[in-house]
């Protein structure tokens, strides 16, 4: 038991695999900053809630924004269009 326990605490990682490590960490690292960053912009996005009919139309004569593209692309990422109003 004691000579299995020696072994393990005098190996070291070769020059290549502390690189292979340190690479791994960084983007584990990049992983965690994209995640916080999703979860920042999707608490955002939801503060704006549904758009009512009279902004859906204001979006489509003033910047001929359809609201269609409001019901599809949009409800893909869980946003909602009311058509209350048009």
């Amino acid at each position: 038991m004691q000579v299995a326990q020696n072994v393990g605490s005098t190996l070291r990682p070769t020059p290549e695999m502390v690189e292979i490590i340190e690479n791994v960490k960084k983007f584990r690292e990049a992983l965690e900053t994209i995640r916080d960053f999703g979860e920042k912009m999707k608490k955002y996005a939801d503060s704006f809630g549904t758009i009512d009919g009279r902004s859906a139309f204001k979006l489509y004569d003033t910047y001929g924004l359809p609201h269609r593209t409001d019901d599809g692309d949009g409800a893909r990422e869980g946003y909602r269009g009311g058509r209350e109003g048009l």
